[in-house]
């Protein structure tokens, strides 16, 4: 799926609507976000990345998810790209240049949808 971006406004819609009628819009994350990062990627990492680790790597995951190593990370080096649909976060992008993908999570009733694609290609911009 591609999708149009409006560089005035970050948002993003489908080019094709007929096939989603998902309106997403995109921002870079802030301090006051955490909390919201926090929760949402700690939620589908212990839905989709927990099955593979044993106890002590899903521990060593979600603290390196809490909202303090998160507010670290913004006050780092580090840049989340949000996607939102109607001020609820569905996907996450966060990076740390020059080059590197940290995580990437989409809402999984958001999967299939492009969401992850274009908060990929968001942060390919970002980090050329």
């Amino acid at each position: 799926m591609q999708w149009r971006v409006s560089a005035e406004t970050s948002s993003c819609a489908p080019v094709n609507s007929d096939v989603m009628s998902l309106k997403v819009q995109t921002r870079i994350g802030g301090i006051d976000d955490a909390e919201v990062i926090s929760d949402f990627v700690s939620k589908l990492a212990k839905l989709h990345v927990a099955e593979t680790l044993d106890s002590n790597g899903v521990n060593s995951l979600l603290v390196s998810m809490n909202v303090k190593a998160t507010r670290d990370r913004i006050c780092g080096d580090y840049h989340y790209i949000l996607a939102e649909e109607e001020d609820r976060l569905v996907g996450v992008a966060t990076i740390s240049k020059p080059s590197h993908l940290y995580y990437l999570f989409v809402e999984t009733d958001h999967q299939r949808e492009g969401v992850g694609r274009h908060l990929f290609r968001l942060a390919q911009d970002y980090v050329y």
